[in-house]
């Protein structure tokens, strides 16, 4: 997974690439401590470009809904298709977060 962050104004856009699997841990680490440092008040992640979420990246992403939480933030994901679309709508993660 490769990712993209772009602060603008009082939203965090993290646009990710690739599968996410539990190896890219480092990666949600990184989003997570912008998410703690910076506090927005919206985090936003595009996954239009992935193909795929293993449990583990699913783990890390109700991580960063925690984060997001915490800081006070929404969390929105957006452009999930396919086996994405799938895992999220099986999960429920519609409860936890905005799923566009």
């Amino acid at each position: 997974m490769r990712y993209d962050l772009r602060q603008e104004r009082d939203r965090l856009s993290v646009t990710l690439h690739g599968d996410v699997t539990m190896d890219d841990h480092g990666g949600f680490r990184a989003v997570i401590a912008q998410i703690d440092g910076q506090k927005p008040r919206e985090v936003c992640y595009d996954v239009t470009d992935v193909g795929h979420i293993d449990a583990g990246g699913l783990g890390m992403v109700l991580l960063s809904a925690d984060a997001a939480r915490a800081a006070g933030s929404s969390l929105t994901l957006r452009g999930a298709r396919g086996q994405v679309a799938r895992l999220l709508a099986s999960h429920r993660l519609n409860r936890l977060m905005r799923v566009e």
